[in-house]
């Protein structure tokens, strides 16, 4: 139906059942609140216990990384760009993801993903 002026959805619903799609596979490849359980038992979170979870759940570190800041109720961001010791490729954005919890949104929403990237001295 993509490119059908007649059938296509509006992109605002387009997005909602994007987003509602993503919402049920994350809660079936995360077994549900399984994942929240496991990553909150053991404070404070690190990024070794994303990546002891990656394994667990069996799936890619970014979905991992993802569902782990989605998932934090304390201002927390993830940042996922070209690997670092590669020289960074023109033709692709230097960052890939920039995943903010709800509060971090909240609390910081000027903060853009290249102040974050150049804070960490990628730039």
């Amino acid at each position: 139906m993509h490119g059908d002026k007649e059938r296509m959805l509006r992109l605002d619903c387009q997005q909602r059942l994007e987003a509602e799609a993503n919402y049920a596979t994350g809660r079936l490849l995360f077994l549900r609140d399984a994942f929240a359980e496991r990553l909150l038992s053991s404070a404070p979170v690190s990024f070794d216990r994303v990546k002891e979870l990656t394994r667990e759940f069996g799936n890619t570190m970014t979905s991992t990384l993802w569902r782990a800041v989605e998932t934090i109720h304390s201002p927390t961001f993830g940042l996922v760009s070209q690997h670092p010791r590669h020289q960074l490729d023109p033709e692709r954005a230097a960052v890939r993801y920039f995943l903010r919890s709800q509060t971090f949104r909240e609390q910081f929403s000027s903060v853009t993903e290249a102040e974050v990237f150049c804070a960490l001295g990628s730039c």
